[in-house]
């Protein structure tokens, strides 16, 4: 019983060591098929992405206008418009004119009327009170590509330069030269994880 016991052991031994071969073998391939990927990729592609989002959000946020933006869409919509329109030749409504009825029935009119609200005052204590805030994601996202984000809304055009320059950096970096986006999370979340047990 004890020999069969043994024998049974072993071959079981023999065989779990020949399926953690074949693990260790797929593993290393895949790594490998992986590592064959990522040098057909563009050196430092997640990194010159991520300098062109937060050039984009950092101008589309705070150094652009939104109220030219909308009249510039509204022009746009405009001249869609009029590309559109046909000219009516026989106009059946030529001699009519718009008509408002509660002007044009004073009859009805008994009080003086009610004063119009004045919003302008509130628009311009918003603009007044324009602060910058940044989200703590876009401060990690800079701290990735070692650049320092924006305090206050005068450095703003600095920082898209900065970004602009640093897209251009990488991408005259060779493969491997400077560590990656991910490297970096990596290192992190190993930090972390670090800090974590140690507590």
């Amino acid at each position: 019983w004890y020999d069969h016991q043994r024998a049974v052991r072993a071959q079981r031994k023999m065989q779990y060591e020949e399926e953690r071969k074949r693990r260790e073998e797929e593993r290393a391939e895949w790594l490998k098929k992986k590592e064959e990927e990522e040098m057909k990729k563009i050196p430092y592609e997640e990194e010159m992405a991520l300098c062109d989002y937060l050039a984009e959000y950092l101008t589309n946020t705070y150094l652009t206008d939104p109220e030219e933006q909308k009249k510039k869409k509204q022009e746009e919509l405009e001249k869609k418009k009029q590309a559109d329109v046909v000219a009516v030749k026989d106009d059946p409504f030529a001699g009519m004119k718009p008509m408002n009825k509660k002007t044009d029935d004073t009859f009805l009119q008994m009080g003086k009327g009610k004063k119009k609200r004045d919003r302008t005052s509130a628009k311009k204590k918003k603009e007044a009170t324009a602060t910058f805030t940044l989200s703590v994601d876009s401060f990690e996202q800079f701290g990735l590509i070692d650049l320092s984000p924006p305090t206050s809304l005068d450095q703003v055009e600095k920082s898209v330069e900065d970004l602009k320059a640093k897209k251009k950096w990488y991408s005259e970096q060779p493969r491997g030269s400077v560590k990656t986006a991910q490297d970096v999370r990596k290192a992190r979340e190993k930090a972390a994880q670090k800090l974590r047990q140690s507590v």
